[in-house]
């Protein structure tokens, strides 16, 4: 009888360690859950400091994970750990005052244990009505009651945290991506130390005679000058300054270039890739041959099928517009 009462109360402390352990673990998920969902809503506001500050991107990332680290080790992980029985049973018995220390000598005194280590018996009727007694009492008590006895802390905060967060989701779900890729990603917003150039235009042909305008748009680090490498066939390689335009742009104008080239942006040791120009003669029209047909209405109308025509240099077109400014009614036709 005395070791089924025994198991009884050791049965009963046991489910309050269950229901303890998983309150723990519900509480600390509380907290970890509030804590995610803050950061989240705070990186909306980082995002706009970050092009102005981009060291605050870092900085962002690092106290998070200094903050999940700490959640880690001091919240999460003792809540993963079983509730001991001392605690327990101090829960217990805060919940139920009446009891005083019965349950907890009753569990330490274990009967099986006291016959083989007291095979007299001696005070063994006063361990069977401490049983008796304490088995009575924890049959009228809930394990619910003890385990509820504290409420969980933050909820209401959770709540509404992860309202909010659910609704940024819903509403602006790209905000949240770029919290995420703050805390992931920090030093992509750092400025970058390397340079990319860009030409316009890599390559092309030019007429002889002709101006060519090239620029070279900088990112990434945008230096202070740039320089353009210039190679000709036969000829030493030369450097030229290019004009700054402002946020990383610079241009070199080519004036009247005679012959084919290669040119190549240069800044702090970084390049472009190279680009190339042609230069082809300019065409020339050597002979013109026009013809023109009056329309039938006006005054040319009069003389249907009459035509005027104009053959000769190409210099000389303004001796047939003069021709063709009279009409055969003698009045000026525009043509």
């Amino acid at each position: 009888m005395i070791v089924q009462e025994h198991h009884l109360l050791a049965a009963f402390v046991q489910r309050v360690r269950r229901g303890l352990t998983l309150r723990h673990l519900l509480q600390s998920g509380i907290v970890l859950l509030t804590v995610c969902c803050t950061v989240l809503l705070l990186g909306a506001g980082v995002q706009h400091i970050v092009p102005l500050v981009p060291l605050v991107a870092p900085l962002y990332s690092l106290l998070t994970l200094g903050i999940l680290v700490y959640l880690g080790l001091y919240v999460v992980l003792p809540a993963l750990r079983p509730v001991s029985l001392r605690q327990a049973l101090t829960s217990i018995e805060e919940t139920y005052p009446d009891l005083h220390d019965d349950l907890t000598n009753a569990i330490q005194l274990n009967p099986e244990v006291l016959e083989r280590s007291n095979p007299q018996g001696v005070a063994l009727d006063l361990v069977q009505a401490l049983h008796h007694r304490t088995a009575r009492q924890v049959q009228q008590y809930s394990v619910p009651e003890v385990v509820r006895r504290r409420r969980l802390l933050g909820l209401s905060w959770c709540a509404m945290v992860g309202l909010a967060t659910v609704l940024v989701a819903v509403v602006q779900p790209d905000v949240l991506g770029e919290s995420l890729r703050l805390l992931v990603r920090p030093l992509s917003y750092l400025p970058s130390r390397e340079i990319q150039i860009a030409l316009t235009p890599e390559h092309i042909t030019i007429a002889s005679g002709m101006n060519l305008e090239v620029q070279a748009q900088a990112s990434g680090r945008l230096p202070q000058q740039m320089q353009l490498l210039v190679q000709r066939q036969g000829q030493p390689d030369r450097r030229y300054p290019m004009e700054p335009l402002g946020h990383g742009a610079f241009r070199y104008t080519f004036l009247k270039p005679q012959a084919a080239l290669t040119f190549q942006a240069i800044a702090d040791g970084f390049k472009s890739v190279v680009g190339t120009l042609e230069v082809v003669p300019a065409p020339a029209i050597g002979h013109m041959a026009l013809q023109y047909l009056f329309p039938l209405y006006g005054a040319a109308g009069a003389h249907p099928g009459r035509r005027w025509r104009y053959s000769g240099p190409a210099r000389h077109t303004g001796a047939f517009q003069h021709a063709c400014q009279r009409a055969p009614d003698q009045r000026r036709t525009p043509f």
